[in-house]
């Protein structure tokens, strides 16, 4: 079992703007995605999971990439596939690297999608 104690699940910006249902579902998805990351992440072939320290930092970075799509979509989803890519071909364009944790927000959910 993955130790999500020491991570923060619903940041407090993302708490003041969800509803308890949204909450509740978002949790759900965080626990989900941040477990993939710990356990799977680094190398999904090699079932090699990132540090809780790493995790850590980029949990938040990743919370912020959904009130993203959040905002754009003027509605709460989880479903931020097609908004990543769109993010992805307009950052490439301008030339901007990405950290590997919007890298990772792709992967999981291309294999969230096959499931």
């Amino acid at each position: 079992m993955v130790d999500l104690t020491k991570i923060i699940l619903i940041p407090e910006p993302s708490r003041d703007i969800l509803n308890q249902r949204e909450a509740v579902d978002y949790e759900s998805h965080r626990r989900k995605y941040l477990s993939w990351l710990l356990t799977f992440g680094k190398n999904p072939d090699h079932a090699d999971g990132y540090a809780q320290a790493t995790i850590s930092k980029r949990a938040y970075r990743i919370d912020k990439f959904y009130r993203w799509v959040w905002g754009q979509e003027d509605r709460y989803t989880t479903d931020v596939l097609a908004s990543a890519r769109i993010l992805l071909i307009i950052l490439q364009s301008l030339r901007i690297s990405l950290d590997n944790s919007f890298n990772l927000i792709n992967y999981w959910l291309l294999l969230s999608a096959s499931d």
